[in-house]
């Protein structure tokens, strides 16, 4: 069985997942670099899939890496285009809320959660690691206070939502959260244009 981490085949003795994983943290780490893609035999897998594709023995198992930066930018440009998608479906479940329809409501807010997830790890990243490129001071004085505006909204959307008070989440969602998702696309747009 091959292993290859961005193309350059690495040499490793076992054919289990603590080994392969101790493997690829003795490449990447000196290089500061994370995974962010795995493959057996070219298809795409988590984790567990790929402790099934070692007891089964594949081909080569190839790992693709990025710098926490890579990603960064790689999410800033993702999110130019999902914040006004994630916008928009929220605005939605405000309507199913408000209309009474809150099965709908919970659907697709559910759905809207793993968008949200995904915003928080990307925040979460910029919040670790930095902007790594020049950017104008107003704009850089922003991003704190909107990384923590958003953390503290979700917090208050979470206890309304375990709660099951679904008019307060609508609440939230209209007032709070939609209007910040549109202050961050703005702060993201900037970003952006300083490529």
């Amino acid at each position: 069985m091959k292993l290859y981490i961005d193309g350059k085949e690495i040499r490793w003795s076992g054919q289990d997942i603590d080994s392969l994983w101790q493997a690829v943290n003795r490449e990447l780490q000196p290089k500061q670099r994370v995974v962010v893609e795995v493959k057996c035999d070219g298809l795409e897998v988590n984790n567990e899939a790929l402790e099934d594709c070692l007891k089964n023995g594949v081909g080569q198992i190839e790992i693709f890496s990025n710098t926490p930066a890579e990603l960064i930018f790689d999410g800033l440009a993702y999110a130019i285009e999902y914040l006004p998608k994630l916008s928009q479906g929220l605005g939605k479940v405000v309507q199913f809320i408000q209309e009474g329809e809150e099965g709908e409501a919970v659907r697709l807010f559910l759905q809207a959660l793993e968008g949200i997830e995904w915003l928080n790890s990307l925040l979460t990243a910029i919040e670790t690691f930095g902007i790594r490129k020049e950017i104008p001071d107003t704009v850089k004085q922003k991003i704190p206070g909107a990384i923590h505006d958003f953390k503290s909204k979700m917090q208050t959307l979470l206890a309304a939502w375990e709660n099951f008070d679904y008019l307060l989440v609508a609440d939230i969602l209209e007032y709070e959260v939609i209007p910040l998702l549109e202050e961050l696309k703005s702060i993201v747009d900037m970003v952006e244009l300083c490529q």
